[in-house]
């Protein structure tokens, strides 16, 4: 899409990659801009070319509990746990829990934001002590 099919077999992952984000540097100048949708396809591509499993998912989607711990990366018992706590939104379909792809997207980025604000106070603190983390 970024770059021709032909260039793509000629050179390695990398080099298309590079192609595509020179290619999109270039398009930002340009008269039409879809920066956004540009990125999220060179972060597919880029976990791709790392060897990393990359999953397509709707934005509306409802994901069982336990496709949801599975993204989050925690048990299913933790994740309801995080449900029943009202952390997490979610809905009852008969009696299995199932949680907006969204809602789940949005508490992650919330939870990453908490975590790296945590470790950031941590540096601070060690550096304050003088504890050799210059």
């Amino acid at each position: 899409m970024l770059i021709n099919r032909s260039a793509a077999l000629r050179c390695s992952p990398h080099q298309a990659l590079h192609a595509a984000k020179k290619r999109t540097k270039r398009l930002r100048h340009g008269r039409v801009d879809r920066c956004g949708e540009r990125t999220r396809l060179l972060d597919i591509l880029a976990q791709l070319f790392d060897g990393n499993a990359v999953k397509v998912v709707p934005i509306h989607a409802e994901l069982t509990t336990q496709e949801a711990a599975d993204i989050l990366n925690v048990s299913r018992p933790h994740l309801v746990k995080l449900l029943e706590d009202g952390q997490l939104a979610f809905h009852r379909t008969g009696k299995h829990r199932r949680v907006r792809f969204a809602d789940l997207i949005a508490f992650k980025e919330r939870r990453d934001e908490a975590s790296q604000l945590a470790m950031e106070a941590l540096a601070q603190q060690a550096q304050e002590l003088g504890m050799g983390y210059e």
